[in-house]
Formats: structure tokens, C-alpha cells, sequence
């Protein structure tokens, strides 16, 4: 009965460790993004939500995304990754001249890429 738990909570443990590593490398990505491609004013990154993952967004929903972000003259042109099955998403708060903005990023599954994001 000790082995069983013991390896019941080895394995808990190893899952937490491999979930934070997760969110630190989307927020990693989620930062060099923006360095890269946002040509506005100085960003003051706030706050990041909880890492999680979908299957509910839709191409047609990407490829609107992508179309509102490419309006905005503030973004570079943008290199985004294809869109694997499984989504990833994070939410970052970050403020521009006092102004506090608020978006999702998707992210492929591997977390390799940035698929899209948007303005909540």
C-alpha cells in the first residue's frame, strides 16, 4: 500500500512540475512575441492567466483573429504557426500609456508558436 502511494504522488508531483514548466515557456513565448512584433509604445506586461487548452476554435475563428489583429498598425506583420487539433491558450493583461489591455493568445500544443490572438 506505501509503493502505491508513494508512486501516486511521485507521479502528482512530476505532473505539477511539468505543468508549471509549461506556463513559464507560454509566457516566455507570449513575451518574446510582443518584443518582436508589437511596434507601439513601451508594454508593461502585468498579469498572466492560467495556461489551458481547447478544441473549440474553429479556423474560421483563427483566420478572424488574425484579420482583426492585422488592422492594427501597432502589430507587425505577423508569422504565425499552423493550428494543431489541441490549442493552448493564456491570458496576458499589460498596460500602454496608462491603458490597461487585455488579450488571449493561442498557442500550438507544443507551445512552439503563437496560432492567433485577440483583444477581450
Amino acid at each position: 500500500m506505501r509503493r502505491i502511494f508513494n508512486a501516486l504522488l511521485m507521479a502528482a508531483i512530476l505532473t505539477m512540475m511539468a505543468a508549471c514548466g509549461n506556463t513559464h515557456k507560454a509566457k516566455g513565448l507570449v513575451e518574446d512575441y510582443i518584443e518582436q512584433h508589437y511596434q507601439g509604445e513601451k508594454i508593461d506586461i502585468q498579469n498572466f492567466g492560467k495556461l489551458d487548452s481547447t478544441t473549440r476554435v474553429s479556423p474560421q475563428a483563427i483566420n478572424n483573429m488574425r484579420q482583426e489583429i492585422g488592422k492594427e498598425a501597432k502589430w507587425k506583420k505577423a508569422d504565425y504557426k499552423k493550428a494543431t487539433p489541441v490549442l493552448r491558450y493564456i491570458m496576458v493583461s499589460y498596460k500602454v500609456n496608462d491603458k490597461e489591455i487585455h488579450q488571449t493568445f493561442y498557442l500550438t500544443s507544443t507551445l512552439d508558436g503563437v496560432v492567433a490572438f485577440k483583444n477581450n
